[in-house]
């Protein structure tokens, strides 16, 4: 009879830095992504106003650049500091 396994981390032993690699990254992005929002409603709250009152479609290309920018900087950060850590080469 085969032995049945009673976890995942037995079947895949990648799945320990796996979930180490998930939790570093919502312990970063979480913080970040607040402060970052937090940030952008302060200073850029009325241009963006005036901005999707005046040229919508504008507004949807800045909508999009602060987004693509946004991922990219916390992608560059969590990277680095997984790398640090020694879960990603």
């Amino acid at each position: 009879m085969t032995k049945k396994h009673n976890s995942i981390q037995e079947m895949d032993p990648s799945f320990k830095p796996l979930m180490k690699s998930f939790a570093i990254d919502l312990i970063v992005y979480i913080p970040l992504a607040t402060i970052y929002f937090l940030i952008l409603i302060r200073f850029a709250q009325e241009p963006l106003i005036r901005l999707f009152a005046e040229q919508p479609v504008g507004y949807g290309f800045f909508g999009l650049a602060i987004l693509v920018s946004q991922a990219v900087f916390l992608e560059i950060v969590i990277s680095w500091l997984l790398r640090r850590i020694g879960l990603r080469n």
